[in-house]
């Protein structure tokens, strides 16, 4: 497809994707650079070009003549290291990128707003630049987003060791950094204070100082990721309900095993905001759940799955007796549903849960009949999802292969018969997830 084609179909509408771009004749586009008319007006015409290029193919138009300086909009600005080359992978991008930074004008520097370094992954001959960090703090001064999740080459001799600032800095992820302490973060938090959102999720080394430091040095904090943080005690979620200046609206606390009532008392009595809110997995009770009194006024997303000190009949009792305003997602244990279901067949003046759409049930159990999900339309009348994560089924191995399918697995919740209830109707959408096979997508 030439140049001229590429611009005037009917795919003008349809911007392309770097891994289906529009291809075009570059021989053909250097002679149109070298005709005069086109020449005094390209300048005008590109910006509406680029939008359905891919990456590469700005590259080479901006090596083809000076007059296209848009590069930096949509390269720099949210540069995508895995797609910058057809040849060399994200790991080689990004010292390139690194190596031409202090040559590039201040002007298009303050364009770079966010980097994702999540894909980049460093090998035996094939480092990181050890000096990245400090390069990114030098030259990077307008950046907003920074993603350093599954970076094990972040460590704290990448930090500068004099003082340094991030001051447009608002959303940070450091998940799954085998390497950041609690050290780095106080460090990190004194130099990015306005950020807002921060994800410290899988951090087997934070015990609760770095997440202390960016409750009492960031003013603006808003939400906070720190799942599976096993070393996490009770200091982290205080200082967080101390600073009252913080008005938090999003806190994961999933697989937090080490903090206690304590803890869960201070955010249930100083948070009143929260909005989304997970307790999955934590020693929480009734009584610290019945102290968030934001899950009645704002909250929106409820986790309370895997807590295996909460009572499935008291809980039950608590839900279909309690007035939630702005509920909208919860995901709970299957037998906490099952046990809502039953309080309802026992009580005819208990309450629906009217404003819940999205529910999701943990530990499915085989052969749970499908009677039980026309049961929850009732609890729940305005469901539009439904999604049931299955417990691990012995006889998946015992028998999935060594026998005919029986008529009387249609009574079950399966995946087959999810699909066909799909079918049936179009107000719910079932479905089946299966937290095996999510595990292995990430080893």
């Amino acid at each position: 497809m030439s140049f001229n084609q590429s611009y005037s179909s009917d795919s003008r509408n349809k911007p392309a994707s770097d891994d289906q771009h529009i291809d075009f004749s570059m021989d053909e586009f250097c002679n149109l650079l070298s005709q005069p008319p086109i020449e005094s007006k390209l300048y005008r015409i590109i910006p509406l070009v680029y939008p359905y290029l891919s990456t590469v193919d700005i590259l080479v138009c901006a090596s083809a003549s000076s007059t296209l300086n848009h590069v930096f909009d949509y390269v720099y600005n949210k540069p995508n290291f895995q797609k910058l080359s057809y040849i060399h992978d994200a790991l080689f991008m990004f010292n390139k990128f690194l190596f031409h930074l202090p040559k590039i004008r201040e002007k298009n520097l303050s364009k770079i707003e966010a980097l994702d370094l999540s894909n980049i992954q460093e090998t035996l001959y094939d480092p990181v630049n050890p000096n990245f960090f400090r390069i990114l703090v030098q030259y990077c001064r307008k950046l907003l987003i920074l993603d350093l999740s599954h970076s094990d080459f972040f460590m704290h001799k990448s930090l500068p060791k004099h003082h340094w600032q991030l001051p447009h800095l608002t959303v940070l992820n450091l998940s799954d950094c085998s390497q950041v302490t609690d050290e780095m973060l106080v460090s990190i938090a004194r130099s990015c204070r306005a950020i807002t959102h921060v994800a410290l999720d899988n951090l087997t080394r934070h015990k609760g100082q770095g997440l202390a430091a960016f409750a009492s040095d960031c003013d603006s904090l808003t939400s906070v990721s720190v799942r599976f943080n096993t070393a996490m005690e009770d200091q982290a979620l205080t200082a967080l309900a101390k600073f009252r200046h913080i008005r938090l609206f999003t806190l994961d606390l999933t697989g937090c095993k080490k903090i206690t009532s304590v803890g869960l008392t201070m955010i249930a009595r100083y948070c009143a905001h929260l909005t989304r809110l997970s307790l999955s997995q934590t020693v929480c009770t009734l009584i610290e759940l019945r102290k968030f009194i934001c899950i009645l006024r704002s909250t929106h997303v409820l986790d309370i799955s895997g807590c295996k000190q909460l009572d499935k009949n008291q809980v039950a009792n608590w839900i279909c007796n309690s007035q939630f305003l702005k509920l909208k997602e919860i995901t709970m244990d299957t037998s906490i549903a099952n046990a809502i279901v039953q309080f309802q067949g026992k009580n005819n003046n208990a309450t629906t849960v009217p404003h819940v759409t999205n529910l999701t049930l943990t530990q499915l159990a085989e052969h749970t009949p499908m009677s039980c999900l026309y049961e929850l339309l009732t609890v729940f009348p305005s469901l539009e999802r439904v999604s049931f994560q299955r417990a691990y089924f012995e006889t998946d191995f015992m028998l999935g292969t060594y026998r005919a399918p029986s008529p009387e697995d249609e009574a079950y919740i399966t995946d087959a018969n999810l699909e066909r209830y799909n079918r049936t109707q179009t107000g719910v959408h079932a479905v089946m997830l299966k937290e095996e096979d999510q595990n292995l997508l990430h080893w």
